[in-house]
């Protein structure tokens, strides 16, 4: 991705942003799997952490805390398209995900709720 970003970087600049991020995610999960121990019983110690109550709370709190940052995040970048007089139907587009995402999350909260 990195090196199309460089070919057309003059066309499709986003390119070479998604081969960044690609590669640190990369990075990321190759340290993670390095450190990765295994017990006596020959059980991965992430396999261990990912199926702990506590891990699993943590990682649905801290996705929550994202919705709502991403939610007011989405909602700034429409006041300040609004305000730099960005076309009617980029804001339009804007607002419909800031909605849309207020809408499905409720939705899927409940689901999972009444599921547990």
């Amino acid at each position: 991705m990195i090196v199309l970003g460089t070919i057309y970087h003059g066309n499709y600049r986003f390119i070479r942003v998604l081969g960044l991020a690609l590669t640190g995610i990369s990075i990321e999960l190759y340290f993670k799997m390095k450190k990765d121990t295994i017990t006596k019983n020959g059980i991965s110690r992430n396999d261990i952490d990912m199926k702990d109550e506590r891990t699993i709370l943590v990682n649905a709190k801290a996705g929550e805390t994202l919705e709502y940052v991403m939610c007011f995040a989405t909602f700034i970048a429409f006041v300040v398209a609004h305000l730099l007089n960005v076309s009617r139907v980029g804001t339009d587009i804007i607002l419909s995900l800031t909605i849309l995402r207020l809408i499905l999350n409720s939705i899927v909260k409940k689901y999972y709720e009444s599921h547990v």
